[in-house]
C-alpha cells in the first residue's frame, strides 16, 4: 500500500526544516536505527547513543540558547521527532527528555536548576526522565 502522505508537505514547513528534517532523517537512519534491536534485547540504550544524538544538536531543539538548545520552536522539535520515528530508532525517549523534562526546568526551575541541568541535557550528557502518581486516584497516567 502506498503511503497516502508520501509527498504531503505541511504548511508550515520552509527551507531551514527542510534542511533539519533531511539531516535528522540521515543521522537517526544511519546512526541510531540500525542499533534499535540491540537496545530491545540488551532493554538498554547505549549512553553514547544520547551524547551522538545531543552532538548532532538532536536534543532539546526548542530551549533556549543560553541553555544549550538550539533556540528552535516546537516545528524544530516535531520535524526531529517525526524523523526519528520514521527511521524506527524509538528507544531513546527523546520526546519526554526535549518537549516535556526540559521546558519543567525552562518554566518553573530557578535559574540554578536551568543552568545545572540543561545545558548537559542539550548535549546528552544528562537524561531527563519523569515519574508521576496519582496515589487513590482513578487515573491511569
Amino acid at each position: 500500500m502506498t503511503d497516502l502522505f508520501e509527498n504531503y508537505t505541511s504548511p508550515w514547513m520552509n527551507d531551514e526544516l527542510t534542511m533539519l528534517r533531511d539531516a535528522a532523517r540521515k543521522f537517526f537512519t544511519t546512526e541510531l536505527a540500525p542499533q534499535q534491536e540491540r537496545w530491545e534485547t540488551n532493554g538498554i540504550v547505549d549512553r553514547d547513543a544520547w551524547t551522538k544524538t545531543g552532538a548532532a544538536g538532536f536534543l532539546l531543539a526548542e530551549m533556549p540558547v543560553e541553555y544549550g538548545g538550539a533556540g528552535g520552536d516546537y516545528r524544530h522539535e516535531t520535524v526531529i521527532m517525526e524523523e526519528q520515528l520514521r527511521s524506527g530508532a524509538s528507544g531513546l525517549g527523546t520526546q519526554v527528555h526535549s518537549q516535556i523534562v526540559a521546558p519543567y526546568f525552562l518554566h518553573y526551575g530557578n535559574k540554578e536548576q536551568r543552568e545545572r541541568w540543561l545545558p548537559g541535557m542539550s548535549a546528552g550528557t544528562k537524561v531527563g526522565a519523569i515519574a508521576m502518581t496519582e496515589p487513590n486516584t482513578g487515573s491511569d497516567l
